[in-house]
């Protein structure tokens, strides 16, 4: 396991690093390759490669300008509406009714689909000249005319898209602990007088516990 670890995370990991550690033609004096060290987050991060850059690195005047401010945007506001979504959609999949099968097929297509594919078919569905919605969008306030050159509006869109493809894998992967659990669980904590919060969080929590005994155990 730590060498498929290695093989998969760490050296691709380190070796970015390295490379990150060496010049290359964005620099121009520095031949290729040249050993720099540090040379380049320092330039970074003290704003000397704003000059060079498209776009200033560190910007709080202009964020959405802003390459790191813009990373953090986007994975803190994606990684956290895409938990609620996906915990919420999997505690509706994990009910019985009619369908759930073809509900559960359909809701894990958008993970399925390529990530080529998925940024075309947003680039489509905001392009002004070919999608209705720019302009629905655009008189309900929520974008500006042409939302794909806009900084703002193109961040939300890599959220959206974000967002859109991480919820179904999430949903997938709390659905299936909650196929896991043991439903005589639900039904005793109903006769308690449970409510549908102190379900979840008790026996979620006794699971975690049952886990960590069983680890200790093996150990």
């Amino acid at each position: 396991m730590m060498l498929i670890l290695s093989a998969l995370a760490f050296y691709p990991l380190i070796r970015t690093f390295w490379l990150s550690l060496q010049s290359d033609d964005l620099y121009g004096s520095h031949p290729i390759g040249e050993f720099r060290g540090i040379d380049g987050y320092v330039q970074i991060l003290s704003g000397e490669m704003d000059t060079v850059l498209s776009d200033p690195f560190i910007s709080l005047s202009d964020p959405f300008s802003s390459a790191l401010v813009v990373t953090l945007l986007i994975t803190l506001i994606s990684v956290s509406i895409g938990t609620l979504l996906g915990l919420g959609m999997a505690l509706i999949l994990n009910k019985e009714f009619r369908g759930r099968t073809f509900a559960r097929m359909i809701v894990i297509l958008p993970w399925s689909i390529p990530i080529v594919i998925q940024g075309m078919m947003f680039y489509l569905l905001f392009q002004p000249r070919l999608s209705p919605f720019v302009d629905i969008f655009h008189t309900m306030g929520l974008f500006s005319a042409n939302p794909l050159t806009s900084p703002r509006d193109s961040t939300i869109i890599v959220i959206l898209i974000d967002i859109w493809r991480k919820v179904p894998f999430i949903a997938l992967i709390i659905l299936a602990g909650l196929a896991s659990v043991n439903q005589s669980l639900y039904d005793v904590a109903k006769v308690a007088g449970a409510s549908k919060w102190q379900q979840f969080r008790l026996i979620w929590s006794h699971i975690v516990l049952i886990e960590q005994y069983r680890n200790v155990r093996n150990i």
